[in-house]
């Protein structure tokens, strides 16, 4: 689709007051690049892109672009991942004349098969060149760098700044999303000599807007345009806890919020704050409470109410908030025009008084060109109206507002359906047209329902035809498959009748008081208002911890997307919430916000009555495990942590080293001894806090260069395998190696798993970054300490106190009782294989097994796991199967923060032969996981213990199998110089067969399968691995194939 972008010229004082040299976004970004081309521009994990870089890399796309008839005029759908990638497609696109619209890969396939169609197009950029409406071009996955080291000139094309620059989708009052084409001026006028804000070389700017979304191209392009650096959110949304970690890691100073979630920092964590000089928020209008409570913590703060419809692009006006504003008594001012734009109250086409109500009409640079495809919309709604004799085009937004004395415009509400909820504009019609599609529903409403001057939640009533049955669970699944979250409703109730005003209309308020409504959502009318209170609550951190909008009180956290690592991150800001400790097995127990919130409202927590010696510090099951295995071989390797990172430049060695003593001396887990008491025969951690491990440095490691990568790799793998005297309070080792050839530097850890998991990776990573840029004098040293390891004892006792152990115990004995042994041939006299192998699966191909889990109702681990027990089930040929998984013990602030080991295992069984087919499959393994997940409060070695299965003493009792998930690859930053890491193969197999599957940061992961060498024949390993991966690269749909 061509887009047509004359428009008619401003006539008189509106040409004078508009006129500007052209002016468009990416010569705005190609200028800060001939200025300083090595300043860094985008920041995407451990990955940091300078303007030189990402200049040269759009340019070598552009030029692919042009080959594939990208031109002035055209549209290119864009369905990528936030990345440094994306953003260099964007300039190229820009390069090229064309606009893009990005969108939402995750949205549902007929969604973005719709909006594709609307925008026309020559060509779609997507991951997979998946057969789609359009021609695909996939960009390479190359680094950035490589891309802009390839390039090929490309010669500029002229692009005026009213051409087309991008394409937002927005909700129509049809039911049919609409785009909105912004032109290049609409964005540049913002960032150009900006007044409400402060955007320039040393803005740093998180960028976590949706991307098809006008927000995104404020926090992109206000950054990029004024030489700043962007640093890439990879989650839904950003939590105060990842921005306190971006303030501190990359000194994130500039940030913008959505109404929503700005209220929930101030709820949550106000302190987050700390270190950002200047917040933009809006979207909906502010709560002057929350507003009031972030000045009082931040006086010093710029905060700036933005408002403006999508159509006048991003903002139309902004007002810095002053505690006078909270104190006036009245809402938050929009404030005035940004530069470039006015805004008309009018009644009509007439102007209205001051203090007078009535609609708000933007006009000037930042109107969009036109409603893709749909010149009668477009003329109805950005209208030419006289005004001061001068002909002005201007767009009526359908808010309602006016302005008062003082010249500050105000905002009143809508004057239509439309609304906002959590900083989505959203039409009631949309959303029913999807629900009137479904069979069976004969009429449907979607009602907002406010809570403090504000829309909080979308309900949908929906009526049946006779003899129609569809549970609102069941219509709600239904929405959720052909809507984007954000307009699915928050609760869906049946009717069997329509209320209905004395002018017979739809009486709304009827229907949000329909007694079905009360009833249905919790507990008794006794418990109604405390109960309420909780459930909301327990549901926003739902959805805070999940990344949407809202959740409904009755839908499972798992089913919503939840994982096991959320499933963590969630119980601990439920006990930051409420004060009450939430054990992960009381979440599987009870997974939904109501119910959970009925235990919490129940849940007391236990006194404390036990004292532990601060000094000697009783050990955890799974650490005793660890140290026995220790003592019986003090040769042993298999309990070594192995991390390494490569780093383009050498670390200053002594800065590095004193950082490491510094957290040696913070952790007490990395310089306590690790014995079995003399008299007592008490696993112990022996912690002596006067006097911190300065004896460290005897392992530490400054091996002579290498000739190569590979040699530097080798050297440095062979210096940290080797035993750690943990009795001594010798648990880590560290190791630095560079490379002749290439210049690179390698830095090495090997800390024993008795002091040490794959949480700890985070907290030892982020407290290693700090420390090194306090000795070089570039940071603070942290003001608060990690939690002291008897505290770390005594929070898992008190957690352990609130499960229903006595329950989760019998189920154990039932549910293992009987486990067989996974039958295995012997390994061959003399074999001589390699101890593990890996394979890579694309990001097409894992996303097709999270929609998967999403679609039952469950989280990736379960369906991989299912595949992996297929995979057993088809290469041992084995119907019962007993598989260890690991969980981590982190479910409250105090173990979420400690440096330690807090692991243990669960034992999952699965019969694959008796499910008849991959849906049933996935059901079993889903259900069996979550009953071994709800009652692990139950220590593996304890659940041994009641088990008692036969033993030989040639392996691990109860399974010789394990499988994990693991979590993204450990981020280390030295000073500004960001690390590339590298995962060392285990030393050793903890049992006899381990498979794991890693996170990839291009979104797609590797399969690690190890082996004991001495009881699993590589043969056996290396069959179950490859029928894994068989399994995983056709899809579901292979799952029990071929087996019935």
């Amino acid at each position: 689709m061509r887009i047509e972008t004359a428009l008619p010229e401003p006539a008189g004082n509106a040409a004078k007051a508009f006129e500007t040299r052209p002016d468009v976004v990416h010569e705005r970004v190609r200028a800060q690049a001939a200025r300083r081309p090595r300043a860094t521009a985008l920041i995407d994990g451990a990955e940091q892109v300078s303007y030189g870089v990402l200049d040269a890399a759009s340019d070598a796309y552009a030029e692919t672009l042009r080959e594939l008839g990208i031109g002035p005029g055209t549209v290119v759908p864009v369905l990528l991942p936030r990345s440094a990638h994306l953003v260099a497609v964007l300039l190229a696109i820009l390069k090229r004349g064309a606009a893009y619209a990005a969108l939402d890969e995750r949205w549902p396939d007929e969604r973005l098969s719709a909006l594709v169609r609307q925008c026309g197009p020559l060509l779609v950029t997507r991951r997979t060149a998946t057969a789609w409406p359009a021609r695909v071009w996939t960009p390479p996955r190359d680094a950035l760098s490589e891309v802009a080291a390839a390039a090929r000139p490309h010669t500029p094309i002229t692009v005026t700044e009213d051409a087309a620059c991008c394409v937002f989708f927005t909700s129509g009052t049809t039911g049919t999303p609409k785009g909105v084409v912004s032109p290049h001026r609409g964005t540049v006028r913002l960032f150009q000599d900006c007044a409400f804000a402060d955007f320039g070389q040393d803005t740093v700017m998180p960028q976590a807007a949706p991307l098809p979304w006008d927000a995104f191209n404020l926090e992109l392009w206000s950054t990029l345009m004024n030489g700043g650096t962007s640093v890439l959110v990879r989650g839904e949304h950003l939590l105060p806890g990842e921005l306190r970690e971006m303030v501190a890691r990359h000194g994130v100073n500039t940030l913008w919020l959505t109404a929503s979630l700005f209220n929930l920092y101030a709820d949550e964590d106000v302190a987050a704050f700390t270190g950002v000089r200047q917040v933009m928020t809006g979207g909906e209008r502010l709560s002057v409470a929350h507003v009031r409570r972030v000045l009082d913590h931040h006086p010093g703060l710029r905060l700036v109410n933005g408002y403006g419809p999508v159509e006048s692009t991003i903002f139309a006006t902004t007002h810095r908030i002053t505690a006078e504003d909270c104190a006036s008594g009245g809402q938050i001012p929009i404030g005035r025009p940004v530069a470039k734009t006015r805004v008309h109250v009018l009644d009509g086409d007439r102007p209205c008084p001051v203090g007078v109500q009535g609609e708000l009409c933007v006009s000037g640079d930042g109107l969009a060109l036109a409603y893709l495809g749909d010149p009668e919309l477009t003329a109805e709604k950005f209208a030419t109206v006289d005004l001061d004799g001068e002909p002005t085009r201007l767009y009526r937004t359908g808010d309602l507002g006016h302005r008062s004395a003082d010249g500050l415009l105000h905002y009143s509400g809508r004057a239509d359906r439309q609304v906002k909820i959590r900083g989505n504009r959203i039409e009631p019609a949309e959303i029913e047209r999807a629900a009137g599609d479904v069979p069976g529903v004969t009429w449907c409403a979607a009602v907002p329902e406010a809570h403090d001057g504000a829309y909080r939640r979308m309900v949908l009533f929906y009526r049946l035809a006779d003899g129609a049955a569809l549970l609102p669970g069941d219509l709600s699944a239904l929405l959720r498959a052909a809507l984007p979250g954000y307009l699915v409703p928050d609760e869906v109730c049946e009717v069997r009748g329509v209320p209905l005003t004395s002018t017979g209309k739809l009486d709304q308020r009827a229907l949000l008081a329909l007694p079905q409504r009360t009833a249905g959502r919790r507990g008794t009318a006794a418990r109604a208002d405390t109960a309420e209170l909780t459930g909301d609550a327990v549901a926003a951190v739902f959805a805070d911890v999940l990344g949407m909008p809202g959740v409904r009180a009755d839908l499972s956290f798992f089913a919503a997307g939840g994982t096991s690592l959320d499933a963590m991150r969630l119980c601990v800001r439920l006990e930051s919430r409420f004060g009450t400790a939430v054990p992960v097995s009381q979440l599987f127990r009870t997974p939904d916000a109501s119910s959970l919130a009925a235990w919490l409202d129940a849940a007391h927590a236990p006194a404390q009555d036990e004292r532990i010696d601060p000094e000697r510090v009783p050990l955890m099951p799974m650490q005793v495990g660890f140290l026995i295995k220790h003592l019986l071989d003090p040769q042993e390797v298999a309990g070594l942590c192995r991390l390494a990172w490569w780093f383009d430049e050498p670390p200053d060695e002594g800065a590095l080293l004193g950082a490491l003593r510094d957290v040696t001396a913070r952790h007490e887990a990395l310089r306590a001894c690790y014995v079995v008491d003399e008299t007592d025969g008490q696993p112990l951690a022996l912690v002596d806090a006067h006097a911190p491990a300065v004896g460290q440095e005897r392992e530490w490691l400054a091996l002579p260069a290498e000739p190569d990568e590979e040699h530097a790799w080798r050297a440095l793998e062979a210096a940290l395998v080797h035993p750690l005297a943990i009795g001594d309070g010798r648990v880590w080792r560290a190791g630095l190696v560079r490379s002749a050839d290439t210049g690179r530097t390698l830095l090495g850890l090997a800390v024993h798993h008795v002091a040490f998991d794959e949480w700890s990776q985070s907290v030892l990573c982020d407290d290693l970054s700090r420390a090194y840029r306090v000795r070089l004098g570039l940071a603070e040293p942290p003001a608060a300490p990690p939690p002291a390891l008897w505290q770390v004892v005594a929070e898992y006792r008190r957690q352990r106190g609130q499960a229903d152990l006595t329950a989760q115990r019998a189920y154990w004995r039932t549910a293992l009782g009987g486990t067989p042994r996974l039958r295995v041939p012997a390994v061959p006299p003399g074999e001589n294989a390699p101890a593990s192998r890996s394979w890579t699966i694309t990001a097409g191909e894992l996303a097709v097994w999270d929609k998967t889990a999403r679609a039952y109702g469950t989280t990736r681990f379960a369906v991989l796991l299912a595949a992996y027990a297929d995979a057993l089930h088809r290469v041992a040929g084995q119907p019962d199967l007993a598989i260890g998984t690991p969980v981590a013990r982190r479910a409250s602030r105090t173990l979420a923060t400690a440096l330690t080991c807090l692991i243990d295992t669960v034992c999952v069984r699965v019969r694959p032969a008796a499910a008849p087919d991959g849906e049933s499959l996935i059901t079993q393994v889903r259900e069996a996981a979550g009953a071994a997940l709800a009652a692990a409060d139950v220590p593996f070695s304890e659940v041994v213990e009641l088990v008692n299965p036969v033993r030989d003493g040639s392996g691990t009792p109860l399974y010789q199998a394990m499988f994990s998930l693991h979590d993204q690859e450990p981020v280390l930053e030295l000073g500004g110089l960001a690390g590339a890491f590298r995962r060392p193969d285990p030393a050793e197999a903890t049992c006899e067969l381990v498979t794991g599957v890693w996170p990839r940061q291009d979104g797609g992961c590797v399969v690690h399968v190890a082996r004991r060498q001495d009881r699993m024949p590589a043969s056996f390993a290396w069959a179950a691995g490859e029928r894994l991966v068989a399994i995983l690269r056709s899809g579901p749909t292979a799952l029990r194939e071929g087996t019935n």
